[in-house]
Order: C-alpha cells, then sequence, then structure tokens
C-alpha cells in the first residue's frame, strides 16, 4: 500500500496536493512555519511557484495566472501576473487586466519600485497615480486625508503641497458641498474665467459653469 502518499485525485476529479480528501479542483496544504519577512519569500517558504525561465533576457516577459467565468454566451477573462521591466535588471511589475466588455487591458499596475498606477498603463509616474476621478472616504461619520514630508534632511523648496492643473482655467480649485443639498456648494480656486490671474471665492447652486464666476463673493486679482 501507499505509506507517504503526496497527492490524490478523487472520484469526482478533484486533486489534492498536501491532503488526502480535495474539496475543490486543485487543492493545496502545507505547513509553513516561516513567517512573513517583509520580502518576497523563497520557493520553499511558498505555497505555489509559477516561473517562465526563457533563455534570454527580454523586456516585458511575462508569467501570468488567468481567471475566467463563461455561462454560456460571456467569456469574461481577467489575470494577474509579473512583468520583467527591464531585459538589464531584475526590476518587475505586477499587473492587473480586466474585462470591461470592451477590452481585457491591464487596469493597475505596481511597479518594481513600488509606485501603484490605475488606468495609467503602463507606468504610474508618481506613488500613486490616478487616470481618472477618485473618492476617499464614504458611508463614514468622519473622513480625513494627511498629507505629510516629516523628513528633516536638506532644505527642499517645497515639502508638501497640493497642486492643481486644468485646462483653461475651468474651475480648479476646491468645492464644498453640503451632501443633503445636492447642487449646493462653495468653491475657492480659479472658476470658469479663461485666465489665471485671480482667485476666488463664491457660492454655487446649480452647478453650472458660468456660476462659477457669477457668484464671485471675494477675488483676488493679480496684475503683474
Amino acid at each position: 500500500g501507499i505509506t507517504n502518499q503526496a497527492m490524490t485525485i478523487d472520484p469526482s476529479g478533484n486533486v489534492g496536493i498536501g491532503i488526502t480528501n480535495p474539496s475543490a479542483k486543485l487543492q493545496v496544504k502545507n505547513a509553513i512555519s516561516t513567517v512573513y519577512a517583509n520580502v518576497t519569500p523563497s520557493i520553499s517558504n511558498s505555497i505555489i511557484a509559477i516561473s517562465n525561465t526563457q533563455t534570454s533576457e527580454t523586456t516585458n516577459d511575462q508569467a501570468q495566472i488567468q481567471f475566467g467565468v463563461n455561462g454560456g454566451t460571456y467569456n469574461r477573462v481577467g489575470s494577474i501576473g509579473l512583468i520583467a521591466e527591464s531585459a538589464s535588471s531584475r526590476k518587475a511589475a505586477l499587473v492587473f487586466a480586466t474585462d470591461d466588455a470592451g477590452t481585457r487591458a491591464e487596469k493597475m499596475r505596481i511597479t518594481g519600485d513600488g509606485s501603484l498606477g490605475i488606468n495609467c498603463t503602463p507606468n504610474a509616474n508618481y506613488k500613486l497615480d490616478v487616470n481618472g476621478d477618485a473618492r476617499i472616504g464614504g458611508n463614514r461619520t468622519s473622513t480625513s486625508l494627511l498629507i505629510e514630508a516629516s523628513d528633516d534632511d536638506g532644505a527642499p523648496s517645497y515639502t508638501s503641497i497640493i497642486k492643481f492643473k486644468g485646462y483653461e482655467s475651468r474651475a480648479q480649485g476646491i468645492f464644498f458641498e453640503n451632501s443633503t443639498y445636492s447642487g449646493e456648494e462653495w468653491f475657492c480656486g480659479m472658476n470658469y474665467s479663461g485666465s489665471f490671474n485671480s482667485w476666488n471665492i463664491g457660492y454655487d447652486q446649480a452647478g453650472g459653469q458660468a456660476e462659477y464666476l457669477a457668484n464671485t463673493k471675494l477675488q483676488l486679482h493679480y496684475t503683474g
């Protein structure tokens, strides 16, 4: 008989490695006593290791895992993979691709340097780079955002800043809105004026671009 069984295939087709009664099509079980040390573990400390080993180095070499959901009509596909960022270094990025019903393109990437890019393929230009709208908070009683530069080494030209960039000075600034009364908000910044030489504080009731200029209550004007 088998005294040291390493793999099981049961009558239903489930495969178990390290387990004799698998409950899924593939179930892998192991006991690893080495704790996580904030670095990629060795192969011997990994439950599963997937490698794409080539005979030469090429940028964008990949090791991917693909997921699929198909109910008979729509073949939905997504993937998670490791991508070689360079043919001349060990740098590699973790990429996530989803199915948006139009393409199965990459939607998020964590670069080898630790930058996170969302919808900004191929690379993030900042530690957090989001191409699109973003939200902080939700159904909470309070939400906060902390921007901090605590390193006191050297004399940088700036430490913590918020920078706004937009087209033709079209309502660049901060808007304060009462969530109970939709559309009523205070704003401060450059309103829809077509110029960059004024800073405004005002009130907008309808949310239209014209009101950003018409309802200005205080304006600081730069004449040069």
